[in-house]
């Protein structure tokens, strides 16, 4: 199993870090305790800190540990994590690990991934606070990766409008999921982690 961890500055928004650490923990002790090899890949834009072919439970804590203590910051680039790691691959799961917040490629990762004989897991994880947004006055949303600013309205209906545009978002990622046979899974930081946990196990 592979796993590739967003490490980018979206990913400290509320406690999207916290979750998505918790994940990629979940998946790596399930393979490492089924006696499967697991590398981790951490990724800003490029391939950061990584483990390769760990195997035995005796490694989690230091893969763990590399997930705690690693910086998360800058910007994404999934692609070009995913591309130079390739010959490392060998028939098996892939996992990506990211809120994708940013320009992910994501359907040509994929292709990629489907070539080299991988099953490919996508955990999209967003927010509570991304997911259902309560404003209740003008603001000024600034983009954690690029620093780009835009001054919205939120009222009613343009809470609703971003949420339709999120959903929108949300679909097309589904879409190019259903079309390669990926299995796809939004976690919601505010859900308990439990159903995730029955997830990953019927997936492994």
């Amino acid at each position: 199993m592979t796993v590739f961890q967003d490490t980018s500055e979206s990913m400290n928004a509320f406690n999207t870090r916290e979750t998505a650490i918790k994940a990629a923990a979940t998946f790596t002790y399930s393979a490492l305790a089924d006696y499967d090899t697991v590398s981790t890949v951490l990724f800003k834009d490029g391939i950061g800190k990584f483990s390769h072919n760990l195997r035995g439970t005796k490694s989690f804590n230091r893969l763990v540990a590399d997930l705690e203590d690693y910086s998360f910051g800058g910007e994404s680039d999934l692609f070009k994590a995913v591309y130079p790691w390739q010959n490392k691959l060998r028939k098996g799961i892939t996992v990506i690990i990211s809120d994708l917040m940013f320009d992910h490629q994501i359907e040509k990762v994929i292709r990629l991934l489907a070539y080299k004989k991988q099953r490919v897991v996508l955990c999209h994880v967003l927010a509570e606070e991304e997911i259902n947004p309560t404003f209740d006055e003008n603001v000024m949303l600034v983009d954690s990766e690029s620093g780009e600013t835009m001054d919205i309205d939120t009222g009613y209906e343009a809470v609703n409008l971003y949420k339709q545009k999120l959903q929108d978002y949300v679909n097309e990622i589904k879409g190019v999921c259903s079309r390669y046979k990926v299995d796809y899974m939004l976690i919601n930081t505010k859900d308990p982690f439990e159903g995730f946990i029955k997830h990953i196990q019927s997936i492994s």
